[in-house]
């Protein structure tokens, strides 16, 4: 424009650059306005929808702890709700300020059910080590019954049907099914080998 004006006055030809650069000047301020509130604006809303998103997610936090009733099952709750958190992650990478809050939040999770399996852990590792109790004290029971027994026929009758053998029996699932497979095989050993004894 200031090239193809064809103006001989130079204070003339002054004043006209000095209104253009004004107008510029103001067009560039407006626009900078514009993209300022733009932003805050956008900010307002990720700041919104983080907070709502967050709260949910803590929702979710309590729900997958109420869910985990094995340890098995607060890895998979762990997990899930860790992948989670990478998704929103990832949706709020442009800002800043919430990382700090996903990583606390990352952090205090898997404390939270690194806890609560320890707790299941030892709750089952309790229940186990009862049933073995349990069981040994019936196998003592049965030694001193088999014991007074005169004939093979009557051993193998009661090590095939008795109720306290049926009960041992059922101890030794109940320990593998609480993944403690030590204790059931020593339970199902020393039922074997009173038998053989027998």
């Amino acid at each position: 424009l200031m090239a193809t004006l064809e103006v001989n006055d130079a204070h003339q030809r002054t004043q006209i650059i000095d209104s253009i650069s004004e107008i510029f000047a103001k067009l560039n301020q407006a626009k900078a306005q514009s993209q300022h509130k733009q932003k805050e604006l956008g900010s307002a809303e990720a700041l919104m929808q983080f907070s709502a998103q967050f709260k949910l997610f803590n929702q979710s936090v309590t729900n997958a702890l109420t869910q985990a009733s094995s340890p098995e099952k607060c890895d998979e709750q762990l997990s899930r709700l860790t992948i989670q958190l990478e998704e929103m992650e990832s949706q709020f990478s442009d800002h800043d300020e919430f990382l700090s809050d996903i990583i606390a939040k990352r952090d205090e999770v898997y404390e939270n059910f690194e806890s609560h399996k320890q707790a299941l852990l030892d709750e089952r590792q309790r229940k186990a080590q009862n049933i073995q109790d349990a069981a040994n004290r019936i196998l003592v029971s049965i030694q001193r019954r088999v014991s007074k027994m005169m004939s093979m026929d009557d051993i193998n009758t009661f090590y095939a049907s008795d109720s306290l053998v049926i009960k041992v029996k059922g101890f030794i699932e109940q320990l593998r099914s609480l993944h403690d497979p030590v204790k059931a095989d020593d339970v199902e050993a020393r039922l074997k080998n009173d038998k053989e004894q027998a």
